[in-house]
């Protein structure tokens, strides 16, 4: 499901907005090579802080809740939604950087064959 920037700017912060903005067009096409590497560098940081968090309040809820999945209602639900968030900005730099290299890269041709 699309994600919309209402949508992400209730869970996101300001850094991480301008990293989903960045991420939609025509912004994603304008970044450079070295742009792209910067920015999956600080996306890939920030979505694994927040898996970790959210790793760490379903654990903490186990001590509360008793139950083994830590989860009650709707709690840290919000947590796993931004690592979500964060993981899909994260795939359309990765993406983009893959079709910035394969666009610089050259093509091989084969070599033409003389006739004889």
């Amino acid at each position: 499901m699309p994600i919309t920037r209402d949508q992400a700017s209730r869970l996101l912060t300001q850094p991480e907005m301008a990293l989903f903005g960045d991420s939609r067009n025509p912004a994603l096409r304008a970044l450079t090579e070295n742009a792209l590497v910067a920015r999956i560098e600080r996306t890939r940081k920030l979505r694994d802080k927040s898996r970790d968090l959210f790793q760490r309040q379903t654990l903490k809820s186990r001590d509360h809740t008793g139950s083994k999945l830590g989860a009650f209602g709707n709690a840290n639900q919000r947590t796993a939604k931004k690592g979500e968030i964060l993981d899909d900005i994260l795939q359309r730099f990765e993406g983009r950087l893959e079709a910035v290299q394969r666009a610089e890269t050259p093509a091989v041709k084969p070599a033409r064959k003389t006739a004889k």
